[in-house]
């Protein structure tokens, strides 16, 4: 469980960069077991970019977005 923890910690702060990278804003991504929910209030442009985004970061396995 401790692994899955620390795993998924990394998933998120990899996330945030690429988030912060791109510009996208009003979007976070929460992460549980490898799945990530895209959660805020944005644009639905960024809402997608971030959806994308958060697909390209390893150990995720799936993604879900408004």
């Amino acid at each position: 469980i401790r692994a899955l923890a620390s795993t998924d910690e990394r998933i998120a702060d990899e996330i945030k960069g690429l988030f912060d990278e791109a510009g996208v804003t009003g979007w976070r991504a929460e992460v549980e077991d490898g799945r990530v929910q895209i959660v805020g209030q944005g644009s639905a442009r960024d809402a997608r970019l971030a959806t994308a985004l958060a697909r390209t970061v390893t150990g995720v396995s799936e993604v879900h977005a408004p």
